[in-house]
């Protein structure tokens, strides 16, 4: 039981203890408004209930997405999967030439059409 169901149950219990008048306008909206809580209490725990089996279904399709990227790109298990970005190298290029820059800037020009 969900930690709100707790709470709607405890207040309901405390309104049955109060022995509220029913036939008073105010007990009626207090009454509905806990039925309100309850139901919506309810509705959160099967919510709950759905969100935690799409996220088992979701993490299952990725690991086996992951297994058909290995395979696919016919990688290695530990290759796949690296741990932090020690594992790569990364290189800075310097260059200064503005035919490059041209041809990189109608490179980009394109893509975009």
């Amino acid at each position: 039981m969900s930690y709100i169901r707790e709470k709607v149950n405890f207040l309901q219990g405390f309104a049955e203890g109060l022995e509220l008048d029913i036939e008073k306008k105010e007990t009626k909206l207090i009454l509905g408004i806990l039925d309100l809580l309850d139901e919506m209490s309810y509705l959160l725990d099967e919510l709950d209930e759905e969100v935690f089996e799409l996220d088992q279904v979701i993490e299952a399709m990725d690991e086996d997405l992951a297994d058909l990227e290995i395979d696919f790109y016919d990688l290695e298990d530990d290759a796949y999967y690296l741990d932090d970005e020690d594992d790569f190298d990364f290189y800075t290029l310097d260059y200064d030439d503005e035919e490059y820059d041209e041809l990189f800037d109608e490179e980009l020009e394109e893509d975009k059409e």
